[in-house]
C-alpha cells in the first residue's frame, strides 16, 4: 500500500493541548493502529487494471495515496475506487475512473 520506504504522516496531540504532524513508516502505523494508539486513516481498495501486469487490488489510503476529494469524487457504493493505468512514452500514467468505465476497459483488455 505506502510502497517500500514510504511514510504517514499524522497528527498527534502535543502534550501542549495542540497537535503536531509526525512522520512514521508504514510498520510503525501499523503497530500503532493495532494498539489502539491512533485512530486508522480511512484506506480504499484500489482495483487496478494495466496492459503491462494482470489486474490486482492495493488498498490505498486516502489522504495519502489518493486524495480525498478524488476518493469522495470516484468511490462506489463499497468505497472502492477503480484505477487505470496506460503509458505514455514508456512511463506509467495513473487514472481514477468511474467504476463502469473500468469494467468496459477491463473487459476490452480480457478480449485482447
Amino acid at each position: 500500500m505506502f510502497g517500500f520506504g514510504k511514510k504517514v504522516v499524522l497528527e498527534i496531540p502535543d502534550g501542549k493541548g495542540g497537535v503536531k504532524k509526525v512522520r512514521v513508516s508504514r510498520k510503525q502505523y501499523d503497530q500503532w493502529v493495532a494498539e489502539g494508539a491512533v485512530e486508522g486513516l480511512p484506506v480504499a481498495v484500489a482495483h487496478i487494471i494495466d496492459p503491462m501486469t494482470p489486474p490486482r487490488e492495493e488498498r490505498w489510503v486516502v489522504g495519502e495515496e489518493i486524495a480525498e476529494e478524488t476518493y469522495n469524487r470516484f468511490k462506489n457504493k463499497d468505497g472502492d475506487i477503480f484505477v487505470m493505468i496506460h503509458y505514455e512514452k514508456g512511463e506509467p500514467q495513473t487514472s481514477i475512473i468511474m467504476e463502469e468505465m473500468w469494467i468496459d476497459a477491463k473487459r476490452m483488455m480480457d478480449s485482447i
